[in-house]
């Protein structure tokens, strides 16, 4: 069992889903074309992310698979429905990737096999941009299913300190914060790399405005992750945790674990908060290559953090009960 395993398919697969809501929310806020070109390129992050998290996934479950079949071939599990729910957005993000990339007057592959720009102009014709807003939100409702359901499989009755509602609003948190810090950074990258449409006034009032909106929801996402993290501190601490809950604490806060989780605050939460304020000052004072330079670094700051954070979700379940052993056998 690879614990580096789990971590990058629920911390990718939740970044993908991250990612799709912040883009349709682009999508909305484009006032025309150029706009929309801008933003095309954050599209991108969708597939490979939720590839490469497939990909580790199947590498944990490969050495049971056979058991991993039988329990994912119920539908009554969660992990059978996690399969399925990240199936069915894997399915609708390519999809939705796709009306972006082969849009036929900015997609980045428009012209690369002229058959697939029949098949796409034969099926979406001039309504193109309208099909991708209706089949953005589609895919937003199916990936908060699938985050939500990837939650539950976790919240383990066996696990005390994993079986409770702060689980899967721990996994819907990591998707809200990556995900809209990622799509940020890709555009920022896209404006800092000097392209001679990005240069021009209307990309920096472009991206100003995304930022602007950025910086805001981002602080409000940090805000709610350190209450989160205060009640799953309390919840760890009542008595129906039982002696695993409290080591858990004990650990976190002046054990072994100590160190990370400290990282983790400063890392994931205090450095991003500093550099949410450097963001907001930058826009007033109208200098948006330096938003968008601290904007890389906010998503550097929150991946970190949600990693951290996601190796001592593991590290905890460790400590608390040999049954975390079990956990390749359900396919996890």
């Amino acid at each position: 069992m690879s614990d580096l395993q789990y971590t990058v398919f629920t911390v990718l697969s939740q970044m993908a889903v991250g990612a799709l809501i912040a883009l349709v929310l682009a999508d909305f806020l484009a006032k025309d074309e150029k706009a929309e070109r801008f933003y095309e390129t954050a599209s991108y992050i969708i597939v490979p992310a939720v590839a490469i998290a497939a990909i580790a996934i199947l590498l944990s479950i490969l050495p049971n698979i056979t058991i991993s079949y039988l329990i994912i071939s119920k539908p009554e599990t969660w992990v059978a429905r996690e399969t399925l729910m990240m199936s069915l957005f894997g399915v609708w993000g390519l999809i939705y990737t796709i009306l972006w990339v082969l849009h036929p007057k900015y997609g980045s592959l428009r012209g690369k096999v002229s058959l697939v720009d029949k098949i796409v102009d034969k099926l979406v014709g001039d309504s193109i941009k309208d099909i991708r807003k209706a089949v953005g939100l589609i895919s937003i409702v199916v990936g908060m299913l699938f985050v939500t359901t990837s939650g539950m499989t976790y919240a383990l009755v066996g696990l005390p300190v994993l079986n409770h509602f702060t689980t899967p609003l721990f996994f819907i948190m990591t998707a809200l914060l990556v995900g809209p810090a990622a799509v940020a950074a890709v555009v920022s990258l896209k404006y800092k790399r000097g392209c001679a449409d990005v240069e021009s006034n209307k990309y920096a009032e472009t991206l100003s405005t995304y930022l602007g909106i950025m910086w805001k929801y981002l602080l409000v996402a940090i805000i709610v992750l350190i209450a989160l993290i205060a009640v799953h501190l309390q919840f760890l601490q009542s008595p129906g945790m039982g002696p695993g809950g409290r080591t858990v604490v004990e650990n976190m806060l002046a054990g072994e674990y100590a160190a990370p989780f400290l990282m983790r605050m400063i890392i994931g939460i205090a450095v991003t908060l500093i550099l949410l304020i450097g963001v907001m000052l930058s826009l007033k004072a109208e200098n948006v290559s330096r938003a968008a330079t601290l904007t890389l670094g906010i998503f550097a700051s929150v991946m970190i953090g949600e990693v951290l954070g996601r190796v001592l979700f593991y590290e905890f379940s460790h400590l608390n009960a040999y049954l975390f052993e079990a956990i390749p056998l359900l396919g996890l």
